[in-house]
């Protein structure tokens, strides 16, 4: 009797099991305002966009595998849900120690350029080093890589710099005098810029480092089987000039943020009332 019911035991367990690394669903999280690399469409709160997205979505259709993308995640909750899996997939980041040990990390995407941006023309930045005694801000659980990390990490004397949660409040403190400089990424703070009408206001330091921007699985994630797959289409992607192709694409689909309309006219008083 023991050895008839075993074999149905059996089946129910390897069932379960196999059902459990299976990969049906790859649910990812990304930024919800990283111009051009992940932002939500302002018709469409549900809908993400942004060049390493869409890279994703791509790479999933032809892969025949479902994403959910989730931009609404706090960013340091979305990098403790891929640490304890709880999530699959990290759309749009920079790379540091931690995370090529603890992550699944894709290939390059593109590079970024990383920028300290300011308001006083007579200031002059040309590396790291030379925010030493200035107030500044970065988003909220942003790492710039191990470099650029040692300085903002509070643990060198003279580097102070505090975290916001999105890039129109680290604008408005900007603007405010309630920080000398905003640590951005080149083309993310140009885009927000050239929607504010701040063009001629800002000013930016030279390159302080340039960052390239990945995707990573959840190691304990069943879908981190698709890894290799990702990384070969990447490579076909930047040769066919479709990464090229979603920049435009990306421009083209911020500059319909009408959510920017609101405030723009915000920004530009407080800036002339200062």
């Amino acid at each position: 009797m023991v050895k008839n019911l075993f074999w149905p035991f059996l089946f129910i367990f390897l069932h379960f099991s196999s059902s459990a690394n299976e990969c049906k669903v790859i649910n990812a999280a990304c930024s919800s305002t990283w111009y051009p690399v992940s932002f939500l469409l302002s018709e469409n709160q549900n809908r993400a966009s942004g060049v390493a997205v869409e890279i994703v979505r791509a790479a999933n259709k032809k892969l025949n595998v479902d994403i959910i993308f989730n931009c609404q995640l706090p960013w340091k909750r979305a990098i403790s849900y891929l640490d304890s899996g709880k999530i699959d997939m990290l759309v749009g980041h920079y790379l540091n120690p931690k995370r090529e040990q603890n992550w699944q990390v894709s290939d390059g995407l593109f590079v970024d350029d990383i920028r300290a941006v300011y308001l006083d023309k007579r200031l002059e930045v040309e590396k790291i080093s030379d925010l030493k005694g200035l107030v500044g801000v970065k988003p909220s659980g942003a790492s710039y890589g191990a470099v650029i990390d040692e300085y903002t990490s509070g643990e060198i004397s003279g580097y102070k710099i505090g975290e916001l949660k999105n890039n129109s409040a680290m604008i408005g403190q900007l603007l405010a005098g309630r920080v000398d400089y905003v640590l951005s990424e080149k083309r993310n703070i140009q885009g927000y810029a050239e929607m504010l009408g701040l063009v001629d206001v800002i000013k930016l330091s030279d390159s302080l480092s340039l960052n390239s921007v990945h995707f990573s699985f959840a190691k304990t994630s069943p879908c981190a089987k698709y890894s290799d797959k990702f990384n070969i289409l990447i490579k076909h992607y930047q040769a066919s000039g479709l990464v090229n192709t979603l920049f435009e694409q990306a421009r083209d689909d911020f500059r319909k943020r009408e959510s920017f309309l609101f405030i723009k006219n915000d920004y530009k008083a407080l800036f002339n009332n200062k």
